[in-house]
């Protein structure tokens, strides 16, 4: 149960909070549409963007969660390009098994 806690209190930091920190994040993977910083030993934050006409580009933040060889990815990116990138990553570079998406829905 504390797990869950802990896993809901960083997901609520990670997407509360805009400021990166350098002591804390380390850049793992950066490309044009998706951006990956290790948070921890097994906590992952990764950046998209969505392009909002009249607006611009907003960033969109997620969490992904190892444990083992199982991860669970939160808040995918808002386009399927991307969350395929962002599941290649995952499956090839953590060497991780996909388990379970929690996707936050759009109002």
């Amino acid at each position: 149960m504390r797990k869950v806690f802990f896993i809901c209190g960083v997901f609520t930091f990670l997407t509360c909070c805009s400021r990166k920190t350098a002591t804390t994040e380390e850049d793992v993977y950066k490309s044009e549409t998706l951006v990956i910083n290790r948070i921890s030993e097994y906590v992952y934050q990764h950046i998209s963007y969505l392009d909002f006409e009249g607006y611009g580009k907003v960033t969109c933040n997620g969490m992904i969660v190892t444990d083992k060889n199982e991860a669970v990815i939160f808040d995918t990116p808002t386009d399927n390009d991307t969350s395929r990138e962002l599941i290649d990553w995952v499956s090839k570079t953590l060497k991780c098994k996909i388990t379970a998406v929690v996707p936050t829905p759009l109002s």
